[in-house]
């Protein structure tokens, strides 16, 4: 089938420079690039997230009814090695696997420079009529050499007022999908940073993000705020659990998160 492909402001802050078939899978390649959140050599996961929602949620459009795009309503992924930071490609590829009148199915897996296999992922699509108009935005944070900071691009001040894992966050022109939402892959990225500050607290750099779980509750509309907490639900010297909840002003959850933390 036919569809759009579009490629907004996160698109570019997250390196995405190539979306295209590459029949039976969709195909999405990211440039990697340094992270203020990283660590010497090494992405934060949460990173993967944008690529990996093109990729994968692409793949569930691949088998819509004619006429209707896709949102996400889970995303996946399991970790296997660093994220590069070289400026070298990955390159995100994802499958359908099934679909129905209402609902769609894809897996897939993120690749390096070397082929290299770095994280396997998947998710679940809802099927909504309609296509999106083409993404804006009036301020697309800066794509150039130097490292980049989750934090400004989330709005987040980090400072002794704000504890760690826990963010209050304005949906702005730049955070959004096509259809004028929270990008899924932008949540996941939220999600997956708010998890480790907290195993950081707890274990210092002892452990890595290992996998990432995000359910979708309900669409977060561009200029709402989404206020992130998070639990520790075990914390060992191999082994950490992190349960991440995004949630509106009048307390209604809008995304709930499980991120697993292994030895680094």
């Amino acid at each position: 089938m036919t569809f759009p492909i579009i490629s907004g402001p996160a698109e570019r802050v997250f390196g995405v420079h190539e979306i295209s078939p590459a029949a039976p899978e969709m195909e999405v390649r990211a440039r990697t690039r340094r992270w203020v959140e990283g660590s010497d050599g090494d992405a934060p996961v949460g990173v993967l997230g944008v690529p990996v929602d093109n990729a994968t949620g692409y793949a569930v459009i691949a088998g819509a009814p004619p006429g209707h795009w896709s949102v996400t309503t889970e995303l996946s992924l399991d970790v296997f090695g660093p994220i590069p930071t070289d400026g070298s490609d990955l390159v995100a590829s994802a499958a359908l696997v099934h679909s129905n009148a209402s609902t769609g199915f894809s897996e897939g897996e993120v690749v390096d420079a070397l082929g290299c296999t770095v994280a396997r992922i998947r998710q679940r699509g809802l099927f909504v009529a309609g296509y999106p108009g083409a993404a804006t935005s009036v301020a697309v944070p800066s794509a150039g050499p130097g490292p980049v900071d989750l934090g400004a691009f989330f709005g987040v001040v980090s400072n002794g007022s704000r504890k760690p894992g826990a963010a209050e966050v304005d949906v702005t022109a730049d955070l959004v999908n096509p259809m004028r939402n929270l990008h899924g892959g932008v949540g996941l990225c939220l999600v997956e940073w708010m998890a480790r500050e907290r195993l950081q607290v707890v274990n210092g750099d002892g452990l890595r993000t290992t996998s990432i779980h995000v359910s979708y509750l309900r669409p977060v509309p561009m200029g709402s705020t989404v206020r992130v907490s998070t639990e520790v639900l075990h914390c060992g010297r191999s082994f950490g659990l992190v349960h991440v909840t995004a949630s509106l002003p009048n307390g209604k959850p809008v995304l709930v998160g499980r991120v697993t933390g292994g030895a680094a």
